[in-house]
C-alpha cells in the first residue's frame, strides 16, 4: 500500500483526473504530527516508488490581490493588548482582516461552561444565550462561579476589536454570539446537556435563519479506538444539526503526550466534512506536545 510506505492514509481520492484518464489523484494525510521536514521527506519518498506519476505537498493558493509573504497588505486593530496576541500573527490574521474582519451573516454557537455576556468585548455582537445544564432551559447563559473557559473561548473567537480595550477576536466586527451555557461551573458536560445544547442550535436556526450558524465546543472525551458511536444520543445529534448545513467544531482533545487516545467526537470528522477535529500548534507551527493528533484531524491551530 502507498499511504503506509509514508505512514499515511488515503482521505480523499479524484479518479482519472487525467485528459487519457488513466491517473488517479488521491489526498494523503500523515498518521502522525508532520513538520514540514517530514513532509519533504514523504514528498520524496513517494516521488521514488514507481508507482507514482507525480507528488506534491496539499499547496495552499491564494484570492488573487491576497497572498503570504513579504509586501502583504495588512490590518492592524488598536486593541491595546493585540501584540501579545501570537496566534493571530500565525494565522497571517492581519493580512486575512484586509479582506474582512468579520460577517453579519455569520452567528458563532460557543457551547461551553458559559459566557460572560456583561464583557465589554462581546457588546453589540449577542444574540440571545441560553443555560441548558439544567431540565428546563433558561436564557441567562453567563458562569455563576467564575468559570471563564467559555469566556476565553468566546474571546478568541470574537473579541470586539478597534474598541480601544483588550485583545480582538479573529472575527471582530459584525458576526454574532449565541453563548449556551453546558457544562458545569466545575467543567463538567452531561449527555442531556450537551443534547439539549445542539437541539437548541436547531431551533434558534429554525426561528432565525438568516444567518449562517457555526458551533465551536472546545471539548469532548476519550474513547477507545473504534468507539462505535451510532447509537449515542450526543453523536446523533451532531449528525441531526451537520444535516441543517451547522458546522461543528471540536477540539481534538489534550492526550498528545499521555497515549494519545481517541477523542470523541472529534472523531466524528470523518463521517460529514461540516465536522472539524482541531489540533492545536505553538507559535513556530511546531505540534503543541499535549494535542491529540490522528488521520482524521481535520486542521491545526495556533492553542
Amino acid at each position: 500500500d502507498i499511504a503506509s510506505k509514508v505512514n499515511a492514509v488515503a482521505v480523499q481520492s479524484f479518479p482519472s483526473i487525467d485528459p487519457a484518464g488513466s491517473k488517479d489523484c488521491y489526498l494523503f494525510r500523515a498518521t502522525a504530527a508532520t513538520t514540514d521536514a517530514d513532509t519533504v521527506a514523504k514528498v520524496a519518498t513517494l516521488k521514488s516508488d514507481a508507482r507514482v506519476f507525480s507528488a506534491s505537498h496539499n499547496k495552499l493558493y491564494y484570492k488573487d490581490g491576497f497572498k503570504q509573504g513579504s509586501g502583504t497588505a495588512t490590518y492592524t486593530p488598536n486593541d491595546p493588548r493585540f501584540n501579545e496576541q501570537w496566534d493571530k500573527q500565525v494565522m497571517h490574521t492581519p493580512a486575512a482582516w484586509t479582506l474582512s474582519k468579520g460577517s453579519a451573516n455569520v452567528a458563532v454557537c460557543v457551547i461551553d461552561t458559559g459566557v460572560d455576556i456583561d464583557h465589554p468585548e462581546f457588546q453589540g455582537r449577542l444574540l440571545a444565550g441560553f443555560d441548558v445544564t439544567g431540565t428546563t432551559v433558561t436564557n441567562d447563559p453567563r458562569p455563576t462561579t467564575g468559570n471563564d473557559h467559555g469566556t476565553h473561548v468566546a474571546g478568541i473567537i470574537m473579541a470586539n476589536g478597534d474598541n480601544g480595550t483588550g485583545i480582538a477576536g479573529v472575527s471582530f466586527q459584525n458576526s454574532k454570539l449565541v453563548a449556551i451555557k453546558t457544562g458545569t461551573d466545575s467543567g463538567g458536560f452531561t449527555t442531556a446537556a450537551l443534547v439539549a445544547a445542539f437541539t437548541q442550535v436547531q431551533l434558534v436556526q429554525k426561528a432565525n435563519p438568516g444567518y449562517r450558524y457555526v458551533i465551536n465546543a472546545s471539548l469532548g472525551s476519550n474513547v477507545p479506538t473504534g468507539y462505535d458511536f451510532s447509537a449515542d444520543p450526543w453523536a446523533l445529534s451532531i449528525l441531526s444539526t451537520v444535516k441543517l448545513d451547522i458546522v461543528c467544531c471540536f477540539a481534538a482533545g489534550n492526550d498528545g503526550a499521555s497515549g494519545n487516545a481517541e477523542h470523541f467526537p472529534a472523531d466524528m470528522a470523518p463521517v460529514d466534512p461540516r465536522i472539524l477535529c482541531i489540533a492545536s500548534c505553538g507559535p513556530n507551527l511546531e505540534h503543541s506536545f499535549f494535542s491529540s493528533f490522528h488521520s482524521y484531524t481535520t486542521v491545526t491551530g495556533p492553542g
